[in-house]
């Protein structure tokens, strides 16, 4: 088999096995979830020289459960121009509100989308199309 093909085989199978992930969770704790408006706090990149180029922006959000104000344990990934004082919607655990939920119907979406066009290129690479 073509050593093309065996790497574009990995690549099928590690986002069949997220898609799965995301699929999972999606079905199993959606109803275990809220959705609700927050604060972002505080961002941080990820490379701390802070260029834009493959790197991504993670923040801290507060947001209202109730009558308290909850700011999140965990991070969570936010677009590149994302500021403090910005509005975003999160899911965070009904049993553990501090907590925020990361998966989404767009992760999900994304990586079916992604997964076909692999399957495409696969099957390009078997019938030698690619090279």
């Amino acid at each position: 088999m073509d050593q093309n093909v065996i790497v574009a085989n990995v690549i099928i199978i590690v986002i069949f096995i997220f898609v799965i992930f995301q699929g999972i969770q999606i079905v199993f704790l959606s109803n275990r979830t809220e959705e609700t408006n927050a604060t972002i706090v505080e961002t941080k990149f990820a490379n701390a020289n802070g260029t834009k180029f493959r790197n991504s922006n993670w923040a801290v959000v507060s947001y209202k459960v109730g009558d308290n104000i909850i700011v999140s344990k965990n991070r969570i990934q936010v677009p590149m121009d994302a500021k403090s004082g910005q509005k975003i919607m999160i899911r965070y655990y009904k049993n553990s509100p501090e907590i925020i939920a990361t998966f989404s119907i767009k992760k999900f979406v994304i990586g079916i989308l992604v997964g076909i066009v692999f399957i495409v290129v696969r099957i390009m690479f078997q019938k030698g199309i690619l090279k």
